[in-house]
């Protein structure tokens, strides 16, 4: 599946993933291949990805998360520090 991170200021990643881990505001939000359709508000916290046995980490301040057809949209709300693949 597809993950994109977008920020005010523009693209901040654009890679596949095989799972997703993201900061709901009620909890954590695990996402696999085959999710059904949703979108929900995000809090401050790490959005781990795992490609294979690789897991990736990048910390976003919060915002609003897509799922829909494998692809995973996160809007984050002003600057992600470390943003950027492999951070």
């Amino acid at each position: 599946m597809t993950l994109n991170i977008l920020s005010m200021l523009g693209p901040l990643l654009q890679t596949q993933a095989d799972s997703v881990n993201v900061p709901a505001l009620d909890g954590r939000l695990g996402i696999l291949r085959g999710h059904a359709p949703m979108i929900a508000a995000l809090g401050p916290g790490k959005v781990l990805y795992r490609t294979g046995p690789d897991q990736q980490e990048l910390f976003i301040p919060g915002g609003v998360l897509e799922v829909r057809d494998d692809v995973i949209t996160i809007l984050t709300d002003g600057d992600v520090p470390g943003s950027g693949e492999g951070a």
